[in-house]
Order: structure tokens, then C-alpha cells, then sequence
């Protein structure tokens, strides 16, 4: 009885520093590995990059790593690449944190150690906390290996997939790019795994604000329908539907899309105001499959989507799109414009039910300038003047015929001349 009362004391004596700090990482780590942690503890000051370091036994060690609070919770990573077998710890300095009900400075450690195999791939960052962002991942196989990306909401959930598997080469690097629209924000975990490795990555996604006056903006979404072994393309537009002009434009398609479209720009300098710029996108797979994703627009001030599904289907041949089919609705149903006498839409129009539509926008028609009407007119006058002048002058100087003096001149001419001899 004596001894479990002792037992029991011992451990509320000792609660308080088992508690103080937690750590939540893995005791053993492959060659290559990433590694991710979890601290937990009432900092009296926050954690910063500054009181973190690694060592191995006794020495200290340089790392690439970072540190970022979410949520209350502090998360680490690490990347181990290059660090050969053994033993090391993670630390923590020169901090203040509650231990029970009183203030402690001492180190925080926890220890953990470095196998001799090589882990099938590595990834950086080990955190998120934006709506996009990208993870690097690289394959220390010596064989091509598939990584699996999930998201799901709690670390221990099976998860539902985000994106297609992406198959890696030995040793090769990819980015893989995320992009989330929310309105409230969520943390949730995107898990990267293969057969021998799961990483559970903590993402923390603020609220993206969308702004009611749709400046700039796409035509539309798309979906699509496509033949295997084929191109099609579609178009869409990015519109400007301000007073100012929008420049810098930088597009990109989303990481589920990048093996099977390709976009005729990748940027465009500037969209003049109440314009739009026709972008181009061309599908292409040998498989039969669905995917979705999405094609991004961002300059400084903001960042538009346009969603995308795209169906290939085998033998595919898309069916005609007669005009007749806007018949069914009107120009307002449509939510398409009518253009006036002074002005021409920017695409082709289109027959609806009680007009003539324009899908883009409608530009005021350009008046012609009465410049070359003005020069017209001023050589004509010019001319007439010059003509006028032209006929008086030489009308003027030219002499009267005298019929009696030519006569003259000709019965002179005619006379014999007189000899200078004397008979």
C-alpha cells in the first residue's frame, strides 16, 4: 500500500515536467527524410527560428529548417539530406515557458536518430500557411517511385484525394502547387505518401476575399469533352472591365492539369481598359480519364480562377454547335450584351432568341478622321487656282497673227538682189 501511495506521488511530482513541453515527432529517421515535429507548451515568449538547433551527441550541427506557430501549436521541420547514421536531438534555448505553476528557462530536448537506409523521397517545406503554395518533393530511390496527395482535415483520417498520383524518376525534383479558395478559414493536413513513407504536412488556409466588383475576371469556366490522341482547344477571355489599365499578368495552370494542357501564353503585359485577351488552352491525352483543375490569373492587386473538367473519351467526336442552340434563350438569358450601331463587339457575335448578342464586349466603332477629307479638298482648290493662273499668263503674252506684214515680208523676200556691177 505504502509503495503505490509513494508510486502515485511521484508521478504528480513529476506531471508538471513531463507535460510542460511536448513533442510530437518521430524517434527514427531514414537518410534523406524530412523531419516534421510538433511542439506543444505555454510559452511565456513565442518560439522563434533563433531557439531552435540540432545536434549530434554532443555537437552542435548545421540544418536547413524553420518554425512556424499555427493555431497554438508550434511546427517544425528539417531537412535531414546529407546527415549520416547516428543519434541527435532537437533543442530548444534560451525560452520561458510555464513548468506546473512555475517559470522555467531550462532547455527543452528531445532525441531521436538517423538510420542507415535512404528514405524513398523528401519534401520542402514542411508547412503552409498561404492559400497557394507549392511542396518540392525529390526521389532518393534508385528506381522511379509514385507519391499519393491527400488532404484531409485531421491527421489521422483516411483522406480524400486531391490530386492525381505524380510519378517521380531517381533523383529528380518537381514542385507540386496548391491553391485553395475559402471562406473561413480551415487547417487541415495534406498527406504525400508511398508504399514505405507518409508525410502528413499542416496547412493552414486563411480566407480568400473576393471582391464584388469583378474588374478583373474570366469569361467563364469550362468543360470539356475530348478525344484520346487528339488536341482540342478551347478559348476563354480574361477580362479588364476597369478604368485602368491591367498589367503584369502571369498564368499558370494547376499542378493536376500541367501533363495534359497547355496555355498559348504564360503572361501578358498589359489588358487595356474595358478589354479582354483571348487565352488559348489545348488538351491533349493518350488515356481515357477525368480531371479536374484550374487556370490562374494574378498581377499585383488580386488573383482570378477559372475552373476547369476535362473528359477524354475514346473515338470522341464533339457534336456540331449550331447557332440555332442560342435560340433557345435570350440575350439577357444569356447574360451576353447588345451591341449598338456605334459600336462592334470584340468576338463573334452570336443569333439568340431576340437579338443579336455579343459574348465579349461592345467598342465604340472608330469615326473616321476628317483630316483626309480636309487635304482633299484643300489640292483640289489648289489645282483649280493654279490652272486659272496657269491659262491667263500665257494667254497674255502670246502675240496677234498680222496676215498683211507676213505678206510683206514674203514679196521682199522674193525680190532678186541688186548687182554691184556697172554696165
Amino acid at each position: 500500500m505504502m509503495k503505490k501511495l509513494a508510486a502515485f506521488i511521484l508521478i504528480l511530482f513529476l506531471l508538471p515536467t513531463i507535460l510542460a513541453i511536448e513533442f510530437d515527432i518521430k524517434e527514427e529517421f531514414s537518410q534523406g527524410e524530412t523531419l516534421l515535429a510538433k511542439v506543444s507548451g505555454n510559452f511565456l515568449q513565442p518560439l522563434q527560428k533563433s531557439n531552435v538547433f540540432f545536434y549530434r551527441g554532443h555537437v552542435k550541427i548545421p540544418l536547413e529548417y524553420d518554425i512556424k506557430k499555427i493555431n497554438d501549436e508550434y511546427y517544425i521541420y528539417a531537412l535531414l539530406a546529407e546527415k549520416p547514421e547516428g543519434n541527435y536531438s532537437l533543442t530548444l534555448e534560451d525560452i520561458r515557458y510555464m513548468k506546473g505553476v512555475e517559470i522555467s528557462e531550462e532547455n527543452a530536448i528531445k532525441n531521436f536518430s538517423i538510420n542507415n537506409q535512404t528514405t524513398d523521397f523528401s519534401i520542402n517545406p514542411g508547412f503552409a500557411t498561404d492559400n497557394e503554395f507549392f511542396i518540392e518533393v525529390q526521389n532518393f530511390q534508385d528506381k522511379e517511385i509514385t507519391i499519393e496527395i491527400k488532404t484531409k482535415e485531421d491527421q489521422n483520417d483516411s483522406g480524400e484525394s486531391y490530386a492525381d498520383p505524380i510519378t517521380l524518376k531517381s533523383g529528380k525534383k518537381q514542385k507540386i502547387s496548391f491553391d485553395f479558395r475559402v471562406q473561413e478559414p480551415i487547417f487541415q493536413f495534406i498527406e504525400l505518401s508511398t508504399e514505405n513513407l507518409t508525410y502528413n504536412i499542416p496547412s493552414y488556409i486563411p480566407i480568400v476575399e473576393i471582391t464584388g466588383d469583378e474588374i478583373f475576371k474570366f469569361s467563364e469556366d469550362l468543360i470539356v469533352s475530348a478525344p484520346t490522341n487528339e488536341e482540342t482547344k478551347r478559348t476563354i477571355y480574361i477580362y479588364n472591365t476597369g478604368s485602368e489599365p491591367i498589367e503584369d499578368v502571369v498564368l499558370s495552370l494547376s499542378n493536376s492539369l500541367e501533363n495534359y494542357a497547355n496555355l498559348s501564353k504564360e503572361s501578358i503585359n498589359k489588358i487595356d481598359p474595358d478589354s479582354n485577351i483571348p487565352i488559348e488552352l489545348t488538351f491533349f491525352s493518350e488515356d481515357e480519364f477525368e480531371l479536374e483543375g484550374h487556370v490562374k490569373a494574378s498581377y499585383d492587386l488580386e488573383t482570378i480562377y477559372s475552373q476547369i473538367s476535362v473528359k477524354f473519351i475514346e473515338n470522341y467526336t464533339a457534336p456540331p454547335a449550331p447557332s440555332q442552340d442560342y435560340m433557345t434563350k435570350t440575350c439577357g438569358e444569356w447574360n451576353y450584351g447588345i451591341c449598338n450601331s456605334t459600336e462592334k463587339c470584340s468576338i463573334t457575335e452570336i443569333e439568340a432568341k431576340d437579338n443579336t448578342c455579343c459574348p465579349g464586349q461592345c467598342n465604340a466603332l472608330e469615326k473616321p478622321s476628317p483630316v483626309g477629307k480636309i487635304i482633299g479638298i484643300v489640292l483640289f482648290v489648289v489645282i483649280v487656282i493654279f490652272l486659272l493662273w496657269f491659262y491667263k499668263k500665257y494667254k497674255g503674252a502670246k502675240k496677234p497673227f498680222n496676215l498683211l506684214k507676213i505678206a510683206k515680208g514674203k514679196t521682199k523676200e522674193s525680190k532678186p538682189p541688186k548687182s554691184s556691177k556697172s554696165v
